[in-house]
């Protein structure tokens, strides 16, 4: 019997954060009868993104033989012997990335990931 099988098992992760602090003020005075609102940046601006890939993706193809003795039926009960020959090929890894942005101080970004091909 022929036969293809694939195995994928993959886990992905996105972070964003993005931050601007800013302070409202609100005034009265009362003796000259007058009322105010301001709104003033207090902190930074920033923005963070974090992303990742890892896992495993996998297929493989090939020849199945089965064997299946048994006494009087081999679906009641029975003992065999299973053999599968083919071909296989997965590829593991990882992939990170990470940018990040603050105001006044610029960009960053980098990455790293590492990929195994196993045939």
């Amino acid at each position: 019997m022929f036969v293809t099988s694939a195995n994928v098992n993959v886990a992905l992760g996105i972070t964003i954060q993005a931050e601007d602090s800013q302070r409202n003020e609100f005034s009265m005075m009362l003796i000259h009868r007058e009322a105010g609102a301001e709104t003033l940046s207090t902190g930074t601006t920033c923005l963070r993104y974090d992303m990742y890939v890892m896992g495993v993706l996998g297929i493989r193809s090939g020849v199945r033989v089965k064997v299946t003795f048994g006494l009087f039926s081999t679906k009641l009960a029975g003992i065999g012997l299973q053999v599968e020959g083919g071909v296989y090929a997965k590829l593991y890894g990882y992939f990170y990335y990470t940018y990040s942005w603050e105001k006044g101080k610029g960009t960053e970004s980098y990455a790293k990931g590492a990929f195994l091909l196993d045939v």
